[in-house]
């Protein structure tokens, strides 16, 4: 009784969960969000079938049944239509992405005979006799979904792993659009998956007693994550179209479009590195490429090119640069000294004391708390090496 009051919980639970992306209240990451609620709604609506099934109660709301089979075929390319537009700017609707639901919508073909009844007659039936060839219709599409299902969660996970890697063309900070929250909501559906492939293939007795648990825990995680985030590209629709361009040419091999005559990168280099040494806007935790560019009275295209042809570095190295120096005089100062590292690291413009750590080791070799302790004998040395960009 118990597991049947936790799997009727879970039900409840994600189609509130798919309701609130749907409607999006805190209007962050529109599009994204409503591929996500989408893939929650199929989601709530197998549960809502596993539920009919632990009641008994199937037969007598087959249509609910069978729609619920039906939207596992659409489940796993919303997912992943998801995850591409949260991680991809100005991405629109394709034609090809109708193709990620072919199985969706061969299969609602396939069930017609039930969900319009009128079309059950003598001649229409047979052609989906359990016998005949609707039994390997049904075969088919069962082993569809898992195929379907792994494909779908491995491509959503690829896509994402190179996520932060495009981010820092763009972004001084990663933790706030870097979408581990992401990747930890897919790490959150595995469990499900294992579950449900348990049910499918395996059968193993104590993973089947304790699923409603593990669908509970998985359920809320997801929940936790889904409302954890934030605006991925708050920009205008204007620099979205250059970051798209800027990302897309990142990846390709081989030179660069040139944005900037030859002869006026090295003047431009010396008024961007003027700028960022008088205005400090390093120092701003939320800073992004087109707010520099805007400040250089440049496009993102030029200032990233800038950055790329003229520095040889990203926009996220570029700025952490300053960061670190800035960080570095901090730490030796007297008027610094209540500060512990994560007060450090929001003083010089991170936005975590994780990115500080990593960026501060690999611009200067140690680590924060290392610096500070052997600043003492070393303090010309170290404040010598490496200049900023």
């Amino acid at each position: 009784m118990l597991a049947i009051v936790t799997l009727a919980l879970c039900t409840g639970s994600v189609f509130l969960l798919s309701f609130i992306s749907i409607l999006n209240p805190g209007k962050a990451n529109h599009i994204a969000n409503r591929w996500l609620g989408v893939f929650l709604l199929c989601l709530g609506l197998a549960f809502l079938a596993d539920l009919f099934r632990e009641l008994n109660i199937s037969s007598q709301y087959l249509f609910v049944s069978v729609f619920s089979e039906i939207t596992r075929f659409a489940a796993a390319p919303s997912l992943y239509l998801s995850v591409c537009y949260f991680s991809s700017p100005e991405r629109s609707l394709r034609r090809g992405d109708i193709l990620h639901f072919i199985p969706f919508f061969l299969f609602i073909i396939n069930c017609l005979p039930v969900l319009l009844p009128w079309l059950s007659g003598p001649m229409f039936s047979n052609r989906f006799d359990i016998n005949g060839v609707g039994k390997y219709i049904r075969t088919f599409m069962f082993l569809v979904i898992k195929v379907q299902v792994v494909g779908y969660w491995v491509a959503s996970f690829v896509k994402l792993s190179r996520h932060p890697k495009n981010m820092r063309f763009v972004f001084s900070s990663l933790p706030s659009v870097d979408l581990k929250w992401l990747k930890y909501f897919l790490l959150s559906l595995l469990l499900i998956f294992l579950i449900w492939f348990n049910e499918a293939f395996f059968g193993i007795t104590w993973i089947n007693d304790y699923s409603s648990y593990g669908y509970l825990v998985s359920i809320y995680s997801l929940s936790y994550f889904a409302l954890k985030q934030k605006e991925i590209f708050p920009f205008q629709a204007s620099a979205l179209t250059e970051i798209k361009e800027i990302l897309k040419e990142s990846n390709l091999e081989g030179p660069k479009h040139q944005r900037i005559a030859e002869d006026k990168l090295e003047l431009l280099i010396v008024k961007l590195k003027h700028l960022m040494e008088s205005d400090k806007y390093f120092l701003d935790h939320d800073l992004g490429l087109p707010h520099l560019a805007e400040k250089m009275d440049l496009t993102s295209h030029e200032l990233s090119y800038l950055l790329n042809r003229g520095l040889g570095i990203s926009f996220f190295e570029f700025v952490n640069r300053y960061r670190v120096e800035r960080a570095k005089l901090l730490l030796l100062s007297d008027d610094y000294k209540h500060l512990n590292m994560l007060g450090i690291a929001f003083e010089t413009g991170f936005n975590s004391k994780t990115t500080f750590n990593t960026a501060f080791k690999k611009i200067t070799g140690v680590s924060p708390s290392e610096f500070k302790k052997s600043a003492g004998g070393n303090l010309n040395e170290l404040l010598s090496k490496p200049k900023t960009a």
